[in-house]
């Protein structure tokens, strides 16, 4: 069986694939970014993972492997592509018939829902808006189905889960803000009357989003939408 992992990072999603099928596979992994390739190059070498290859191209470049692939699979990468449905079309191309594509993508849908949490929806929107600063679609997985259903492909699985966070995992949101701040920054997005930039400045980020879901009536805080969806290349 050959994979191929879109935007594949330092590899994990082809790790945990390759563990799944028990090593009776060849995966295929591709990424633009160079030292997540190197990461997961010098993965495979450190522990003998003879089967699983990372490159560095970009989409548009897969055709020069001259290989179909029997499974496409991708997290979190359409959302970043000015063009959705053509990436698909081309994945479509290098897919076997009867193939299969599986796709993860996350959506800023609570976005819409006010919850009452100043501080954890203030963050978290922080986020999102420099996700489309970065021309990226923050609403994408709401049109998986559609977009897939359009290039043809024959929808087999289609799913959402919701991210929730309580007083004790939503260090996890802290940690991203923080990872996040220079691009906030870089587009003006946290301003110096920002109580977001007052908590990273004395390091309280986690505790404050925290101590405001404590004292919240619910005590979670639904952070965003996961969508997945698998489909079949019938023709």
């Amino acid at each position: 069986m050959t994979i191929l992992d879109i935007g594949c990072g330092t590899g994990e999603l082809s790790f945990l694939a390759n563990s799944i099928l028990n090593n009776q596979c060849n995966i295929v992994g591709i990424d633009i970014n160079k030292k997540a390739i190197g990461t997961a190059t010098q993965y495979c070498q450190d522990n003998h993972i003879t089967n699983i290859q990372f490159l560095c191209m970009d989409i548009d470049e897969l055709v020069t492997l001259n290989t179909a692939f029997d499974a496409i699979m991708a997290r979190r990468v359409l959302m970043y592509l000015p063009n959705p449905m053509q990436t698909l079309q081309k994945l479509s191309a290098i897919l076997n018939t009867g193939g299969v594509i599986a796709l993860q993508e996350t959506d800023a849908i609570f976005d819409e829902l006010p919850q009452h949490l100043p501080l954890n929806e203030q963050a978290i929107g922080l986020a999102w808006k420099t996700v489309s600063a970065e021309n990226g679609d923050i609403r994408i997985g709401r049109k998986l189905y559609q977009l897939l259903t359009q290039t043809g492909f024959d929808i087999k699985e289609h799913f959402c889960e919701a991210t929730i966070k309580t007083a004790d995992t939503i260090s996890d949101l802290a940690w991203l803000i923080g990872v996040m701040r220079k691009r906030m920054e870089s587009f003006g997005l946290l301003k110096d009357n920002s109580p977001i930039l007052s908590a990273l400045n004395n390091n309280t980020l986690a505790e404050q989003l925290a101590n405001e879901l404590k004292n919240s009536e619910s005590g979670i805080f639904l952070q965003d939408m996961a969508f997945g969806i698998v489909a079949t290349k019938d023709k």
